[in-house]
């Protein structure tokens, strides 16, 4: 009995248990901060009933959670927006961090049939690199409703 006891015991403290992390990966790896995660990246926003909006956008951390998020990108009308057709610029502060990162500031479009200021309010689920999702809220002073909900996909490398 105590040799099965032993045998049990030496069996299984040589096996080390990482069900939470991929193969490979050790906590150490994992990003800890603003600075680590990649700062470039590539979205496809839609709000799925008047804009399509290609955008990209750059990462400056500042701190550990705490950064700016300077971005540009062509917005087209789809469906009630039909034939409308802007270039964006943004400025945000984002918080959070280094997965989970919320983003708001100033966004200007510059159109053929209209221009503008608007708020951007949002949140980002952005992996240490590859794959992101953005939910955001657009405020937009030159529309009528001046609130669009947005989801958005995108890689960031």
């Amino acid at each position: 009995m105590k040799k099965l006891v032993y045998l049990l015991f030496l069996t299984f403290t040589f096996f080390d248990s990482y069900s939470q992390e991929k193969p490979g990966e050790s906590k150490s790896e994992l990003p800890h901060s603003l600075f680590e995660v990649q700062k470039n990246s590539f979205v496809l926003e839609t709000n799925f009933i008047a804009t399509l909006n290609f955008q990209y956008e750059r990462l400056l951390p500042v701190k550990n959670n705490f950064g700016l998020l300077l971005g540009g990108g062509y917005t087209m009308g789809v469906g009630f927006g039909d034939g409308s057709h802007w270039f964006n610029a943004e400025a945000l502060a984002v918080l959070g961090g280094p997965q989970h990162i919320f983003e708001g500031g100033f966004v200007a479009f510059l159109g053929s049939d209209s221009s503008g200021p608007g708020i951007k309010i949002g949140y980002r689920n952005q992996r240490k690199k590859g794959f992101l999702i953005k939910a955001d809220l657009y405020v937009i002073t030159f529309e009528d409703p001046p609130f669009f909900p947005i989801i958005g996909l995108g890689y960031s490398f």
